[in-house]
């Protein structure tokens, strides 16, 4: 296994990272930081990975949000003997958090970049970029609603949809609810980044401010933004903003 002295970094490539994506799949806790295979390329997703471990094992919370994988993170979770144990405040801290059930689990990503193109399809839950799965699974939780459409696939969605990267979600289920939910995402909405805002599109069966968009008479669509800032719906303590 490769030394982390010097910090894995965004969109660093080679077999140091490959190592780095393993250990958070296979670790001395023996839990899951990561559903990725190990692919060689430091990105987004490798960042969020890290950035939950970093959560998990109880770093303070300025420290959680870096995106990067250094010999302190390696050294908790290697599984050569050589580990380090957690200090008691970080132990301290990790028992709290994973008691907490707190939606928001996995920490926002430094940053994000999907330009429009389509990504291979994460191993999580709806094919949801890890950030976003527990955004969605408090989503449907609060307005009653049904994932029907996270990755790509089916109904098929265009090559530049964010779908194709794990950023949208399509939510259904009582008419009602979905109306609630589609002027709730709408609330939070703009079509470029600005502090405050979560989403970068929002469609649905409400006369909002888009009005009802053809092919969204059955279900809500919120995206994600795609580039810059990751964002989240949800507030510290776990419930929706803006509710």
């Amino acid at each position: 296994m490769a030394e982390f002295t010097k910090a894995i970094k965004f969109n660093d490539r080679g077999s140091r990272v490959k190592d780095a994506q393993f250990v958070l799949v296979h670790n001395r806790f023996k839990h899951l930081f990561s559903e990725q295979e190990p692919d060689g390329i430091w990105g987004p997703q490798s960042e969020a990975a890290a950035d939950y471990a970093r959560w998990w094992l109880g770093y303070p919370l300025g420290e959680c949000k870096t995106g990067q994988f250094g010999q302190k993170l390696y050294d908790f979770l290697r599984t050569d003997g050589k580990a380090k144990k957690l200090p008691e405040a970080y132990l301290a801290r990790s028992l709290k958090r994973r008691a907490s059930g707190t939606w928001q689990s996995v920490p926002l990503p430094k940053h994000i970049h999907f330009p429009g193109v389509s990504y291979p399809m994460p191993h999580t839950w709806g094919g949801l970029q890890p950030w976003i799965v527990p955004q969605a699974q408090a989503i449907c939780h609060h307005f009653g609603l049904t994932l029907t459409a996270g990755y790509g696939g089916h109904p098929p969605h265009a090559y530049y949809s964010d779908h194709r990267w794990g950023g949208a979600i399509d939510i259904a289920g009582p008419l009602e609810n979905m109306i609630r939910a589609c002027f709730w995402g709408d609330s939070l909405c703009s079509g470029f980044y600005r502090s405050g805002a979560v989403f970068r599109w929002v469609g649905g069966p409400a006369h909002d401010r888009n009005g009802i968009e053809a092919g969204h008479y059955n279900h809500t669509h919120l995206s994600w933004f795609r580039m810059g800032p990751a964002t989240t719906c949800l507030r510290p303590d776990g419930t929706l903003k803006g509710t």
